[in-house]
């Protein structure tokens, strides 16, 4: 089995958080997907999903895309607040998402939770908590196969 590319957690969050956010505004499904594992487990204050499927996570994709178009989001700006191992190949973080049309804010940043495993030679998210209380759409998107 090799070895991860990336040994730093804070490094392979942030690594993650660039390649998901920038495939998200380009629309382009097949690249985000490479970083998720499934099944996904997702939660927001609303509820919780488990996407079992490539085309659960494509319809969540869609619907986050869509909520992005309707509220303007120009830009996505994320960082890495923490990460730490859990074990050897699995670390746990919390970013901070900020959602901007130009450099006006759609709505007020918001931390995720979310668990990463390097799993078949990369690391792959495999869970995310989001806490979003200002944005009713958003967590409608995330939800929008609330099924556990």
């Amino acid at each position: 089995m090799p070895l991860p590319p990336l040994t730093d957690p804070v490094a392979i969050a942030d690594d993650l958080l660039e390649k998901t956010g920038a495939a998200m505004m380009e629309g382009d499904f097949k690249e985000f997907s490479k970083y998720f594992h499934l099944p996904q487990h997702l939660e927001t204050f609303d509820g919780r999903s488990l996407l079992r499927t490539k085309m659960e996570l494509r319809t969540v994709f869609d619907a986050v895309r869509t909520y992005y178009q309707v509220k303007g989001v120009t830009r996505i700006v994320r960082r890495c607040i923490s990460a730490a191992y859990k074990d050897a190949l699995t670390v746990t973080s919390t970013h901070e998402t900020r959602l901007l049309n130009g450099a006006q804010f759609v709505q007020k940043p918001f931390p995720t939770l979310s668990t990463i495993a390097f799993i078949d030679d990369v690391w792959k998210i495999t869970s995310s908590s989001y806490a979003i209380d200002d944005a009713p759409e958003h967590n409608k998107a995330l939800n929008k196969l609330a099924q556990v």
